[in-house]
Parts: C-alpha cells; sequence; structure tokens
C-alpha cells in the first residue's frame, strides 16, 4: 500500500529526475558551444564525469542508510552550487571542468539516498518501488521537456538554472523529514527483542 508517507516523498525525487535529466540532457552542447571544448573531447570529458559518479555512488552508498537525509541534503545543496556554477562559468575552461565533476559526484549519485528514504517509508513493498519508479521517469520526461524548452528560449544555460531551481525545491521536501529525526542517524528504528521465557 502507498501510504501518505510515501507519497510526501515521491515529488522531490521526481524534481531530482527532472533537475537532472535537464541540466545532463544538453551537457554536450555546453561543453562544446559554451566551454569552447571539441566535439572528440567530448567522449572523453563525460568518461570522466562517469568516473566522478562512480566515486560518488561509492562515497553515497556507503552513507545511505545511516545518515539518509543528512546526506540528501548536504548532497542536494553541492549540486545546486555546482550547477549554479556551471552556468556561471560555462565559458571558462577550468572552473566549468570542475562544477561538472562536482556535478557528477553529487548528481545522479543521491538515488541511493531516495530509494532508502522510500523503503525505509514503506518496507520496499513491490508496489511501492513501482510507483517510485514511475514518479522518476516521470521526472525525467518533465525535465527533458522543460530543459528543451529552456534552451529554445533562453539558450544552453537554462537547464542549469532549471536544475538549481529544482534542487531548491528538493530541499524544501526534505522538510518533513526533518521533523522526524528518528527517520535518520541510524536509519529505521529497531524493534527490541522479544523477551525469552525462563528455562525451568
Amino acid at each position: 500500500m502507498v501510504t501518505h508517507g510515501v507519497l510526501e516523498r515521491l515529488p522531490g525525487d521526481a524534481q531530482a529526475a527532472e533537475r537532472l535529466s535537464g541540466a545532463l540532457g544538453s551537457l554536450e552542447e555546453a561543453l562544446t558551444q559554451l566551454t569552447g571544448f571539441s566535439a572528440g573531447a567530448v567522449p572523453w570529458l563525460l568518461v570522466a564525469y562517469g568516473a566522478a559518479t562512480v566515486v560518488g555512488n561509492a562515497v553515497v552508498g556507503r552513507l545511505a542508510d545511516r545518515h539518509t537525509i543528512v546526506t540528501q541534503l548536504v548532497g542536494l545543496g553541492l549540486n545546486a552550487v555546482f550547477l549554479a556554477g556551471f552556468a556561471v562559468f560555462a565559458e571558462v575552461t577550468a572552473p566549468a571542468l570542475i562544477f561538472m565533476m562536482g556535478i557528477g559526484l553529487v548528481g545522479v549519485t543521491m538515488n541511493p539516498c531516495m530509494i532508502t528514504r522510500v523503503q525505509r517509508t514503506a518496507n520496499a513493498r513491490p508496489l511501492v518501488n513501482t510507483v517510485h519508479s514511475s514518479f522518476i521517469t516521470l521526472g525525467i520526461v518533465i525535465g527533458s521537456w522543460l530543459g528543451g524548452v529552456g534552451i529554445k528560449a533562453h539558450g544552453l544555460r537554462a537547464p542549469l538554472v532549471l536544475g538549481l531551481i529544482m534542487a531548491f525545491l528538493g530541499l524544501f521536501t526534505l522538510l518533513p523529514d526533518l521533523r522526524r529525526p528518528e527517520n535518520d542517524a541510524g536509519g529505521a528504528t529497531v524493534a527490541a527483542p522479544e523477551r525469552q521465557p525462563a528455562a525451568v
């Protein structure tokens, strides 16, 4: 059953998908048309981006269970900083590379936190996982569409600004969890062991 607690968390995960799909969908064009890299250099830059994502996944995966909300808060905050930095310094090579790598470190790597947050609320029921995946897919579709609309209206920086806005909105979706400190720092509440009858 999809509970009210789960429904509170799904919009934030959809926004995360919107944020990343919009920003990453135009990454190649931003690197070539704004930063000035050649088309031949882009695959190597994307390999570096992927390596940053692997490192981020390893770190976040270790922290997601015990410090879910704190990790997601820090990740969203850093993601907002990196998106803003890339949007502002996209035409300056060194900062653009640094901010791109930062987006890789704390972008899609927040997935373990999102999954843990939802599953902890609903005990990983199959229906909840299906609905959760559907919300993420919906976010990808909406984010890609909004990114395309933004590029057409305002240029290649628009998806990055859109991602920045979505990151701030994502922070607000964590507010209910901040009012429930028992949901973080150690994971779900562990039930006390049952008392065994004394041996006769």
